[in-house]
């Protein structure tokens, strides 16, 4: 968690157009849903047992005075312009919806794209900072294929991983919390099983996902020899041609890239196999919401009717999705963790070479500059 909250606080200056990604992704989940439970009354049009309200009620940003006073001008338009035109009602309703949520959808996504890009700005800007003052020992120390590696590399991982899935937990987490919302409205059984099933989904993700992020790391550290190499053989090219020394170069960079293959193919194996658990787990619930609500249908208890029923599988389809989308970016926060850990190596690091607290500023050059009892020594 620390590892992801260094990334995290170059957020903090972009807080504002954070927040008003939240607020746009959800006004557009609102739109959705209204969308969404449109099919309610649609369906109820055409078998004609769409009840209507009599008379309306004040209005309130909720479920139950929303669709009290829908109900109410529905059938106001059944009465006064007929079933025909309630339908062209309901269809033109759905398109405005439709257009609203796409329009605020916009808005989200291009407010968390100005920050996903000035973050990784920042956090470059940060990195070519702390090595213009690392003293000359941390550069005979480390490679400079592998600095060059973390800096382009593994900031790109950063990017591609945990900054871009800035976007899903911003918006995806919103969608599930409304969609959810409108479901317990809908039927409080069959939503109480839907949110049983989501931490057994998330049980069994986590345990693959558990030796994701030790792969990943030998991963980026291969990559980082991988650069080196690279740099090495192009800066010293001369060389390995005089010493005719292209087949051991060869030999070398080919069992590396090798290694550092199979590294990230087992990799991906486990990344992938994110998708088809929760496809396998998003149809057993689903059939299983089908097959217990087709119950309580034909119970004729009248805890649910088969309009209603429709309408909440239309709605519980849309939380598939976003379910699925923060599955995968909790993989990928979990291979970009490995990215973080390597350049925390150059952000974190002390310099060796430190000012004394009590040292004096000369402001002006005047006489000369005299060393006393001066020593060198080369590091263990």
């Amino acid at each position: 968690m620390k590892k992801l909250l260094s990334i995290l606080r170059y957020l903090i200056p972009y807080w504002l157009k954070s927040f008003s990604s939240i607020l746009f992704n959800l006004i557009a989940a609102v739109f959705s849903v209204i969308s969404l439970t449109m099919v309610i009354p649609f369906l109820g049009l055409l078998f004609s047992s769409q009840k209507f309200a009599s008379k309306s009620i004040a209005f309130e940003f909720a479920a139950e005075s929303i669709r009290h006073n829908f109900n109410y001008y529905l059938g106001k338009v059944v009465i006064e312009k007929g079933q025909a035109e309630a339908l062209l009602f309901i269809v033109l309703g759905v398109l405005i919806f439709t257009l609203c949520k796409n329009i605020f959808t916009f808005l989200g996504r291009s407010n968390i794209i100005k920050v996903r890009i000035n973050i990784v700005k920042d956090i470059r800007n940060d990195l070519m900072d702390k090595i213009l003052n690392f003293d000359l020992s941390y550069f005979s120390k480390e490679k400079r294929g592998d600095i060059i590696s973390k800096m382009i590399v593994d900031v790109k991982e950063v990017e591609a991983s945990i900054i871009s899935s800035l976007e899903v937990f911003f918006k995806d987490p919103i969608l599930i919390v409304v969609y959810l919302y409108v479901l317990f409205f809908m039927s409080l059984k069959l939503t109480l099983i839907v949110l049983f099933v989501f931490p057994v989904s998330a049980f069994i993700i986590g345990l693959i996902g558990k030796s994701l992020k030790k792969q990943t790391i030998r991963g980026q550290q291969r990559m980082g020899d991988l650069v080196a190499m690279l740099e090495e053989v192009l800066v010293g090219i001369k060389i390995v041609k005089a010493s005719n020394a292209e087949g051991l170069i060869k030999q070398r960079f080919g069992k590396l890239n090798d290694y550092y293959s199979n590294v990230f193919r087992k990799v991906w194996t486990r990344r992938v196999l994110a998708n088809p658990i929760s496809e396998i787990i998003s149809t057993i619930t689903i059939l299983f919401i089908i097959w217990y609500g087709g119950k309580m249908i034909l119970s004729k208890s009248g805890e649910l009717t088969p309009t209603v029923f429709i309408g909440y599988l239309a709605v519980f389809s849309q939380v598939i999705k976003p379910a699925r989308s923060i599955t995968n970016g909790y993989y990928n926060i979990i291979k970009g963790l490995a990215s973080i850990e390597r350049i925390d190596t150059i952000l974190l690091h002390q310099y060796k070479i430190t000012q004394k607290p009590d040292a004096i500023k000369i402001t002006n050059f005047e006489k000369n500059i005299e060393y006393k009892d001066v020593n060198f020594q080369y590091e263990n």
